[in-house]
């Protein structure tokens, strides 16, 4: 900490397996490349290395030459942890701009900020692959856009390559993973799931408390939700042409829906205990989606064991009582500063 590295990239050059990269505040304009065991860490004051993620803003920004993050390392564990990333674009057979998790034993991508990425064919702001244990918990996921263009795959050993254009313009998540308390918000697709596209072919995919909010256009999907493994629940989505789209094998219940065109794709069977009904964001239009008094989400939904909301205030409030869908729990004691001065 006394003698910094210039850039991230050589601090992951010099730190051993298993250990960690502190991050200062300040753009870093460069591509990142994670092939060990690592946690990577954004947020720090570089004059005493405090820690305030919301206040010291740890930019990684490909500037359209790549994929930002790239996490590649047979049987590694790695958490990426408190940055805002952006400007990337999808290098990987046209798949994840801003985040490409490739191959890893587990993953963690927490209290990020995944803005303004573009990839070819899908997960524009994240996109991991089957096979790796992924935890997506937190993290604030906009303006990113996929054109769900086939860009042909081929790996060594894959005996069927990608035969056509995968779904999901902010984020497309293989199995196993668990996807808890994010905003997703104004994202797009060319191929199904605006939002998200969740692909639970090879295992479970908790897809938990997070709200997915005006993401595509008129015909967009909030969430496409693929194989027997998808589990939808508490999650709150609103403002697109179809809220929920997929295979009928996926498991659904306790979501709420506002202002979409359809709650599900036609012959998809809805959740018993769903909620309709005017979630009252505190600012839709300046995406501030906290609840106020009179939200038709407060309380609706089932307890799953999620402990605290994206604020990282106690969920639910107050103890005792069901929760509240989405990705935050309505609170009388706080009080909702404009965005732009809490993200200051």
């Amino acid at each position: 900490k006394d003698h910094p590295f210039a850039s991230v990239t050589k601090g992951l050059s010099e730190v051993r397996s298993g250990g960690t990269v502190y991050v200062a505040r300040g753009d870093y304009s460069e591509r990142v490349t994670v092939t060990r065991s690592v946690d990577l860490l954004g947020g720090y004051l570089e004059t005493d290395w405090s820690r305030d993620i919301g206040a010291h803003t740890t930019t990684l920004d490909a500037r359209g030459t790549g994929t930002v993050v790239v996490i590649n390392g047979p049987g590694s564990r790695v958490t990426v942890e408190g940055f805002s990333i952006t400007g990337g674009e999808a290098s990987w057979h046209g798949l994840g701009g801003g985040l490409m998790i490739d191959e890893a034993r587990a993953v963690t991508i927490r209290y990020n900020t995944i803005r303004g990425n573009h990839a070819a064919c899908a997960g524009a702001g994240l996109f991991t692959n089957e096979g790796i244990q992924t935890v997506i918990e937190a993290n604030r996921i906009y303006d990113n856009v996929a054109e769900g263009t086939f860009v042909p795959l081929v790996k060594p050993g894959l005996q069927s390559p990608q035969q056509g254009p995968l779904p999901g313009g902010g984020v497309w998540v293989g199995a196993p993973a668990r996807v808890v308390n994010n905003l997703i918000y104004n994202n797009r697709s060319g191929a199904g799931g605006d939002g998200v596209a969740l692909s639970a072919f090879g295992g479970t995919i908790q897809f938990w408390h997070n709200t997915v909010v005006d993401n595509g256009g008129t015909n967009s999907v909030g969430v496409q939700a693929l194989g027997s493994g998808s589990e939808l629940y508490n999650n709150l989505i609103v403002g697109h042409g179809t809220g929920i789209s997929g295979t009928a094998q996926a498991t659904w219940d306790y979501n709420g829906f506002y202002d979409n065109g359809a709650r599900y794709a036609p012959a998809l069977s809805a959740g018993g205990h769903d909620v309709g009904g005017d979630p009252r964001f505190v600012d839709r239009a300046g995406h501030d989606y906290h609840l106020r008094a009179g939200s038709a989400m407060t309380g609706r939904g089932t307890d799953l064991g999620v402990n605290v909301d994206l604020d990282g205030a106690p969920r639910p409030a107050p103890a005792g009582t069901e929760p509240d869908l989405g990705a935050y729990e309505f609170s009388a004691q706080r009080v909702y500063l404009p965005l732009v001065m809490r993200q200051q």
